[in-house]
């Protein structure tokens, strides 16, 4: 088909489909884009925020407190994104997982938390242990977690093939509006580097309650 007459056809579709056409095209090229220039590990680079496990209710503020009372300040707090939390329906830009104290990510669940619920989990870095040598260097907290326990996991984690100088990275997470981390609530064990599927680089508020409702349209406006 030549382009005469591929623009004859065009042209003799209803205008709404052609107008579908083109804003299905329009998103699958800015997917793209943005894949490219985010590097996301994920096959769409945008997600919707389906708990409220990120929340930050007006004039509640122990999400910051509870960081305080683990040794977490305020300097390193203020530099943390998406301070104000996310809320449900919120839809989130993520980019390559490469995350420091703090930042908001996305992981798979492990094996031993995944028979209810298949989805990822976007909660925020609150720890990262770092073992090398058999020595474990902490940065944030481990919450409940002990640095022997830390040490139990990374040798369930360590690759046969490497060796013992290898470092092995272990995340502690945690959700702005949860009571303790994704580790002492049975949520998840530490996350490892596998794990990490993106990190957030910015929200939509709300836009995502468009793709809430389709799938579910007589709950998906529920709190």
């Amino acid at each position: 088909m030549d382009k005469k007459e591929l623009k004859k056809t065009w042209n003799k579709l209803p205008e709404i489909l052609r107008d579908i056409i083109e804003a299905f095209a329009a998103v699958i090229i800015i997917i793209i884009i943005l894949k490219v220039i985010l590097g996301s590990e994920l096959l769409v680079p945008i997600v919707v925020v389906i708990s409220g496990s990120m929340l930050h209710e007006e004039g509640d503020n122990t999400w910051n407190t509870w960081l305080n009372a683990r040794g977490i300040t305020d300097e390193q707090i203020s530099k943390f994104p998406l301070k104000d939390g996310f809320a449900r329906g919120d839809m989130i830009v993520t980019m390559r997982p490469t995350a420091k104290l703090g930042d908001v990510v996305i992981y798979d669940r492990d094996s031993s938390h995944n028979s209810n619920r298949k989805e990822p989990i976007i909660h925020r870095v609150v720890g990262i242990a770092t073992i090398e040598n058999n020595n474990v260097l902490v940065e944030g907290t481990l919450d409940c977690l002990t640095e022997d326990d830390i040490l139990n996991y990374a040798k369930n984690e360590k690759d046969p093939k490497k060796e013992d100088s290898d470092k092995i990275l272990l995340y502690i997470t945690k959700g702005d509006n949860n009571e303790v981390s994704d580790q002492c609530g049975n949520i998840a064990l530490p996350v490892t580097e596998n794990q990490m599927l993106a990190k957030t680089f910015a929200k939509i508020p709300k836009i995502g309650y468009l793709k809430l409702c389709m799938l579910d349209p007589l709950h998906c406006l529920d709190d």
